[in-house]
């Protein structure tokens, strides 16, 4: 039975050597060579083989297949490195995975990180993680300290990428390695680039707008100002028609000029309002700057009079 047992196992091994990495296939040719060296020395202990004076060389080839097994203990840390659950977790994730001892040397990677390597499909496990990723090794000894690290990384060329360090330690607390997950957020982080730029975008507009809002409040103020002023004198010229009905003629010239004038205002807010929406089209000609002045003038004599006010106005030639 456990002769039995030895052979089966050692048959699971054989098999799993056909399937795992270069690193871990060392590991377990050494068990292999290990167990069967005192296996043999039973096998031809209990066959008579003859084997000289020494009829039972079994204890020798325990102690030579322990020196095997020491080797193995040494040379790839046999126990101390165990591929658990890779083909279930680590083998099957998009990110990429690496497993640093307390070295920074490589014992584990999966399959995605195989693929960012500096020298794709040579071995990397027992090798310094500079010589295999030196484009994140900066970001590990960076954060060789600290237990827990999450932050941002951008490579050229490359993209970005979320970049996760998790300290690894045994049941003393001692510190044993590192797990560094690498998951690439370039979609994300472009998005994120376009929002802030849209965001400052709308800001722009937003300023723009408030702008826009406090000079449509202050025209609205001087139309409504200069509206009043017609209307206070086409008000102000009918009590004077009616305290002095005999002047009707004189005033009507002013009752003319208001109405025009609001008429005017009228037409020149709708022609404001299609100059906006580019419904007209500007046609530029010379104005006589005197005769305006002089109409503003005789538009507000009356209210400067009312007032004890008088104007006075000297025309500039050719203006």
């Amino acid at each position: 039975y456990v002769y039995f047992t030895i052979l089966y196992a050692l048959g699971i091994l054989i098999r799993r050597v056909r399937e795992t990495s270069h690193f871990y296939r060392n590991q377990l040719i050494t068990i292999i060579v290990g167990v069967l060296i005192p296996l043999l020395g039973a096998v031809l202990t209990l066959i008579d083989f003859p084997l000289g004076p020494h009829r039972d060389i079994t204890p020798f080839t325990f102690a030579l297949g322990n020196l095997v097994i020491s080797f193995g203990f040494f040379r790839y840390g046999l126990l101390d490195i165990l591929p658990i659950a890779r083909n279930a977790v680590i083998e099957s994730m998009s990110d990429p995975v690496v497993i640093l001892d307390a070295t920074n040397r490589v014992v584990d990677l999966n399959p995605a990180a195989q693929r960012v390597v500096i020298e794709p499909g040579k071995p990397v496990v027992g090798r310094p993680a500079i010589e295999v990723f030196p484009h994140w090794f900066d970001m590990v000894d960076l954060f060789k300290y600290v237990d827990e690290s999450q932050t941002e990384i951008s490579l050229p060329g490359e993209g970005t990428f979320d970049f996760n360090i998790t300290t690894l330690r045994d049941h003393a607390g001692n510190f044993t390695g590192r797990v560094i997950v690498v998951h690439e957020i370039t979609h994300r982080y472009q998005v994120q680039q376009q929002l802030h730029e849209r965001t400052v975008e709308l800001e722009v507009a937003n300023t723009r707008l408030t702008a826009l809002t406090k000079v449509k409040d202050e025209f609205v103020a001087n139309v409504s100002h200069e509206l009043r002023t017609p209307i206070t004198n086409l008000k102000l010229y009918l009590d004077l028609v009616r305290a002095n009905p005999e002047k009707y003629e004189t005033y009507m010239a002013t009752f003319t000029r208001e109405t025009e004038r609001l008429a005017s205002m009228i037409e020149g807010l709708l022609t404001l309002s299609r100059l906006d929406q580019e419904q007209i089209e500007i046609y530029r000609k010379p104005l006589d700057l005197n005769q305006l002045v002089r109409e503003f003038i005789a538009d507000r004599d009356a209210l400067a009079t009312e007032r004890c006010l008088t104007i006075s106005f000297s025309p500039e030639d050719q203006l």
